[in-house]
């Protein structure tokens, strides 16, 4: 079976299905990960739009009042919404006296469309693993302080849903979870790591699915 690579780091299609430049830019963010914590936690999810159709009264629905509305500014107003939710869980434990590691928020993600009419989105946060080291628990979704929990309801605010509703949006698909213990070059296992963890986003590069010229970004990364 053929390998394919980008920079001799293996990839899951052949380069010429990627864009080069966002193969990169996943890259840049997984160093500027590894530069601020010592142990990293990657965690992949996919984000999805409630199943509509075409000739909806988008405007009559009461968890949105627009398609369009959905779509427009929806990725800068989820990592916000988990930028709060963070921040707010780090006040109620630092009251309480406990201990909470600092994170900040990095990730990339790539919009794709196949044949539903909604958009969806592939995603991957990569946090300090001292904070955020699984999805903690898949229920008590309105006050959960688990990864999961913040996730769905940063996505319930981002598409104004309740955050019930915004459950079954957020998917969260086999070998979700990684790890990276240290530096690449630090050591052979997080040399592996690394390149375990790159094969996996480099499918956020592929160029098939991307629907362009549509008004709206393909990808993004929290490195600019």
């Amino acid at each position: 079976m053929d390998t394919h690579t980008y920079k001799d780091f293996p990839i899951l299609l052949p380069i010429n299905e990627c864009k080069a430049r966002y193969l990169e830019k996943i890259r840049n963010m997984l160093a500027d990960g590894y530069q601020d914590y010592n142990n990293l936690t990657v965690a992949r999810l996919d984000l999805r739009f409630p199943a509509t159709d075409e000739s909806d009264d988008f405007l009559k629905r009461d968890e949105a009042l627009s398609f369009e509305r959905w779509k427009k500014g929806t990725i800068k107003r989820f990592i916000r919404a988990i930028e709060l939710e963070m921040a707010k869980q780090e006040c109620e434990k630092r009251a309480k006296g406990k201990r909470v590691h600092r994170c900040k928020v990095r990730y990339a993600w790539a919009r794709e469309r196949n044949h539903s009419h909604n958009d969806h989105y592939h995603f991957a946060l990569v946090l300090n693993k001292d904070r955020f080291y699984c999805w903690g628990k898949f229920e008590n979704v309105e006050c959960g302080d688990g990864l999961y929990n913040i996730i769905v309801r940063a996505w319930a605010k981002a598409i104004g849903l309740c955050n019930n509703q915004a459950m079954g949006l957020v998917h969260i698909p086999d070998n979700s979870i990684y790890y990276l213990h240290g530096r690449p070059e630090s050591s052979e296992r997080a040399e592996q790591e690394y390149k375990d963890i790159f094969y996996r986003l480099s499918y956020l590069a592929k160029k098939r699915t991307k629907r362009r010229n549509e008004g709206f970004r393909c990808f993004g990364s929290s490195t600019k």
